[in-house]
């Protein structure tokens, strides 16, 4: 869905975009639902921000930029940092929000996410950074699911060997390593 914030002149004209990417068959990003919103966007006269949750490729908020600038709606990227199981409490207590775009954007979506989050960690960078910085994370914890799942197969065939190993206690003591913790 896209959320209009409207609360007071401070936040008017600044629009969530909160929708989905999917992958297409040859695994390109589906850009087409966050696109027909940003149209809409589009056609409203006056000057708009577009904050774009959804995860997109690096590039795309810039030449979003781009493509809308004779309209007055000016694109930034906002990537979330949310998990399945917990999206509303990690929404609620999120440890940074980053805000990329061009500068004088991101400095009025600061002032919405600071008069929410008073107490966050803002950063504002470029959108590419940003969009950099949402696909780093979440390709470094797709790694550490596939390498967890990995060891967890080796500690399956060594115990079936009968070698005594118990995957949940191998994890429990690596992760007595502070390097690891409970990450």
């Amino acid at each position: 869905f896209a959320l209009a914030c409207e609360a007071t002149d401070t936040f008017s004209r600044v629009y969530f975009v909160c929708l989905p990417t999917p992958m297409r068959e040859d695994g390109s990003c589906d850009l087409s639902i966050v696109e027909g919103v940003l149209n809409e966007l589009a056609a409203v006269p006056g000057d708009r921000i577009a904050v774009i949750k959804s995860t997109v490729p690096p590039g795309t908020t810039k030449h979003w930029n781009e493509k809308y600038v004779e309209s007055g709606l000016n694109v930034v990227f906002n990537p979330e940092f949310l998990t399945e199981a917990n999206a509303l409490d990690d929404m609620r207590e999120q440890n940074r929000i980053i805000l990329g775009g061009p500068r004088p954007h991101i400095n009025k979506d600061k002032q919405v996410f600071s008069a929410a989050f008073p107490k966050v960690p803002i950063t504002k960078t470029s959108s590419t950074t940003a969009e950099m910085v949402k696909y780093m994370t979440n390709n470094f914890l797709t790694v550490k699911v596939a390498f967890a799942n990995e060891m967890a197969q080796v500690c399956e065939a060594l115990d079936k060997n009968g070698l005594d190993v118990d995957y949940d206690k191998v994890v429990e003591y690596a992760k007595l390593d502070t390097r690891l913790g409970d990450s």
